[in-house]
């Protein structure tokens, strides 16, 4: 979730009812901005008490809410004018002692927490990292599972054997799974490895590319192909390629996960376009609703396969 930028501390709140279950520094009760003691360093190192709650230092005199501090010595310079911005940010604020203090969800109105707001926020910001990138485009036909995969395929943050490698992980071989000859980094696992180019040439072939279609995998994961000018064919040759990375790095891990050789063989000598060619047309013909799917079509010629359903 931090490596997203998303932070749960600023999105889980305090409710200040009385203020003595609240701490005024390190919890995040006035706004979504993180708790006071980021927002005003100088201010927290010169507090005596670090652990004091929102009612040790805010109080009600002769029936004024006022701060009542308690400082190592007193603010000057920098930390007088975050002093100023702390009053004026809490001024105003009335403790309600009839009630305890309670937690609050910031992304729904009722304060309560939803699984809903959480995946929204995120696939916002995966959309929002999809734009920043040039190597990857977000694919709505595809199941979310498939897109992240890729997602993480165009930043090179699977853990491939090279990428483990470089982060101090022992392995007893640095070979690709597939063909066993070749170092098992991004662009050969995926793409380059003799094995998986004879699948990648069995989708050219069904989508009848013209001969000279060599996509790199970048202009694959950004859905960059030129010999298609409809959009919406365009989108559904996309979602297939997604499928297939995904379908990879999943043979890739069973082949892995093995336990015995002869597993292992068995797995090795599967073939996955089959299951690339089911579960592409399952995935795209339920999402794309507006469209009508034919399962003839789809093995024959899939390049003209969208169609408007008639009214």
């Amino acid at each position: 979730m931090n490596n997203m930028g998303i932070s749960l501390n600023s999105l889980i709140l305090r409710k200040i009812s009385n203020g003595r279950n609240t701490s005024f520094w390190s919890d995040c009760w006035i706004d979504v901005h993180g708790p006071l003691k980021i927002r005003f360093p100088r201010l927290y190192a010169l507090e005596t008490c670090k652990t004091c709650s929102v009612a040790d230092r805010w109080v009600s005199e002769n029936g004024v809410w006022l701060g009542k501090w308690s400082w190592r010595r007193q603010p000057s310079g920098r930390a007088t004018d975050e002093l100023s911005c702390l009053s004026s940010l809490i001024s105003g604020f009335v403790l309600n002692f009839t009630r305890d203090d309670s937690w609050t969800w910031s992304l729904e109105a009722s304060g309560d927490f939803t699984v809903r707001s959480l995946s929204n926020i995120i696939q916002k910001r995966l959309l929002a990292i999809e734009d920043s990138s040039l190597s990857f485009r977000w694919n709505s036909w595809v199941p979310r599972k498939i897109n992240v995969c890729a997602w993480r395929v165009s930043l090179n943050r699977l853990p491939t054997k090279d990428n483990l490698m470089r982060r101090g992980i022992a392995l007893s071989s640095s070979v690709c799974l597939f063909c066993g000859k070749d170092e098992e980094s991004r662009d050969h696992c995926f793409l380059l490895c003799p094995i998986i180019k004879i699948i990648w040439k069995k989708v050219w072939s069904w989508w009848r590319s013209p001969p000279s279609f060599s996509p790199s995998l970048d202009d694959i994961l950004k859905g960059d192909f030129e010999f298609l000018e409809n959009k919406l064919v365009s989108k559904l040759f996309h979602a297939v390629c997604l499928s297939l990375v995904w379908h990879i790095w999943r043979w890739r891990n069973r082949i892995l996960h093995a336990q015995t050789d002869s597993e292992e063989s068995s797995i090795r000598h599967e073939d996955i376009f089959p299951s690339l060619l089911r579960m592409s047309f399952l995935w795209t013909s339920n999402r794309a609703s507006s469209n009508r799917f034919v399962w003839d079509n789809w093995i024959q010629k899939p390049g003209v396969l969208v169609q408007p359903i008639s009214s």
